[in-house]
């Protein structure tokens, strides 16, 4: 008997911790969830504000990230003097907005985030007049370390039209003839 006492506790607390670890996780990711979405509503704003600074703060040392026009940029350092080129251009500057934020976290230390954008391009003394609209869709991977969220590669692609939610600019599969 005693025996059997012995091996029900050790039973009983294995099982128990397979029980509670899935709730202990997704308490985790709510948790980490609402950071990262608070973390691209910052971004956005700065954006917005042409606040580079704050733009450039989620970035990792060692992120990558491809521009729309396929340009790659390895560092932090490269990443900031593309988006400082952006916002010093001599005659034409932008409006920017974005659509709703689409988080898939893959497991407490890595998510994945993808967000529409729009930029309307306008002359600096005509700021009236757009001169061109420019759309895209960005991809983001992003890791913890120490308790820090940071980007560590980032896709930013050109899209033929603006869309406020990723799932209703959802591609169909055209089957082979």
């Amino acid at each position: 008997m005693k025996y059997h006492a012995a091996v029900k506790i050790p039973f009983f607390f294995l099982l128990f911790s397979f029980v509670t670890k899935p709730a202990v996780c997704q308490n985790s990711y709510a948790s980490d969830s609402l950071i990262l979405l608070s973390m691209m509503q910052t971004q956005q704003f700065a954006m917005q504000r042409k606040d580079l600074p704050t733009v450039m703060k989620p970035f990792a040392d060692d992120a990558s990230l491809v521009n729309p026009a396929g340009y790659f940029y390895a560092n932090k350092k490269e990443i900031g003097e593309y988006y400082t080129t952006m916002n010093h251009l001599d005659t034409i500057t932008y409006n920017y907005s974005s659509g709703n934020v689409d988080l898939k976290m893959l497991d407490g230390t890595n998510a994945l985030i993808y967000y529409p954008w729009e930029m309307d391009w306008y002359n600096i003394k005509q700021p009236d007049k757009i001169l061109y609209k420019e759309y895209g869709l960005m991809s983001i991977i992003a890791q913890k370390t120490n308790t820090m969220w940071r980007w560590t590669a980032i896709t930013n692609q050109h899209t033929t039209e603006f869309f406020k939610e990723l799932y209703d600019h959802k591609g169909t599969v055209t089957p082979r003839q």
